[in-house]
């Protein structure tokens, strides 16, 4: 689940949840969550998404780290957060006091955290004419240091960007490495533009009995998720409905060759 896969491999890779208190400086940590908008998105499967962030996530997330919350939609890129927030550190050697003011403010954080993301899945929104996924990378923060993870609870289809459209085009065997190069030259990127980046794909779930709109299925979809996410230098972690538990130390995904 959700709790498991980013505490295994976020965590034990980036942070420790005490690491102050311990008398270490804990690493600093970007989560950046984003939750697709896009009308292909049911109300059912935003509350499933809420259910899990609220769940399954939050409880994840390590002292010192920054959270930020954004819509997946047509304008992904220029949006601003819904929420942004640090979570509490825990000083070494505190006492009841400060122990007391550290559950106190752990406890607003996750007031925050869960209102946020109910205004964002609960509420009514102008429905996204498109969804831009590829958006998300051009926001990860580069060359300070400090590493990354990203959780994405979508559908994977992106359909706004001029070099791909997961939505409506079909990939046959042999093209998911020629688009992921069109991709990464349209928009100038590098081996280092996710380098350290931990990606997490939450899908949509299909129902039982269900069969999956769209031309591409999900093993195609996660071949060209991952092969993108390799070449930049970054490690997808998860693609499926569910966060899968993962070893501690897994660092590499195999990547579906065409």
């Amino acid at each position: 689940m959700v709790a498991s896969a980013v505490a295994t491999t976020g965590c034990d890779a980036f942070a420790e949840p005490n690491a102050a208190a311990a008398g270490r400086t804990a690493p600093q940590v970007i989560c950046q969550i984003y939750f697709d908008l896009s009308p292909s998105v049911t109300s059912v499967q935003r509350q499933i998404w809420e259910g899990m962030a609220q769940n399954d996530l939050l409880p994840s997330l390590a002292d010192g780290w920054q959270i930020e919350i954004y819509g997946l939609h047509d304008h992904t890129e220029d949006s601003a957060p819904v929420f942004r927030d640090a979570l509490p550190v825990l000083p070494k050697g505190a006492g009841m006091a400060e122990d007391l003011e550290y559950r106190q403010k752990r406890q607003e954080f996750r007031v925050r955290f869960v209102a946020a993301v109910h205004r964002l899945l609960g509420e009514a929104h102008a429905p996204a004419k498109s969804t831009s996924i590829l958006s998300a990378f051009n926001r990860i923060h580069r060359g300070d240091g400090r590493n990354v993870i990203l959780v994405l609870f979508t559908g994977a289809l992106e359909s706004r960007d001029a070099a791909v459209n997961l939505e409506k085009t079909r990939f046959e065997a042999g093209t998911v490495a020629a688009s992921v190069q069109r991709v990464v030259s349209a928009h100038q990127w590098t081996r280092e533009s996710l380098a350290g980046t931990r990606v997490f794909f939450v899908l949509s779930d299909i129902p039982i009995g269900s069969v999956q709109s769209g031309p591409n299925s999900r093993d195609t979809l996660r071949s060209f998720w991952a092969r993108l996410v390799t070449t930049l230098g970054g490690v997808l972690e998860n693609f499926d409905s569910y966060f899968a538990h993962l070893p501690p130390h897994r660092t590499t995904v195999a990547v579906a060759e065409n």
